[in-house]
């Protein structure tokens, strides 16, 4: 692995679970640093869902400079796409995270 082929900016986003002063849970995404990445698309197809209408569905694969703290519950964003960890590989020896991730709307995230 050449860490001259991380070209690409991405952002990571940690899920923060607080509360405010009322009282009342609020759920976020809040920014946890910015990295360069290698992003490989795996696969891409088009969904058809009935609440947004057609989705698209595209796998890929995300390699970045290993961070301990970077686990499921973190969202990749570069541009204007964000996507969904589905499989953490840790490449110990070398120093990289290979992540798979699934692009996913965010108006539906449970999607």
């Amino acid at each position: 692995m050449n860490s001259n082929k991380l070209q690409k900016r991405v952002a990571i986003y940690k899920y923060d679970r607080s509360v405010n002063a009322a009282g009342t849970p609020i759920e976020t995404f809040k920014l946890y640093k910015y990295t360069y990445a290698e992003i490989r698309v795996l696969s891409g197809s088009l969904q058809i869902d009935p609440a947004p209408g057609t989705v698209a569905g595209t796998m890929v694969e995300i390699l970045l400079r290993h961070d301990p703290l970077i686990d499921y519950n973190c969202k990749i964003v570069y541009l204007s796409n964000s996507y969904r960890i589905n499989y953490i590989e840790e490449i110990v020896e070398k120093g990289f995270l290979r992540l798979r991730c699934s692009l996913y709307n965010e108006e539906h995230p449970g999607e």
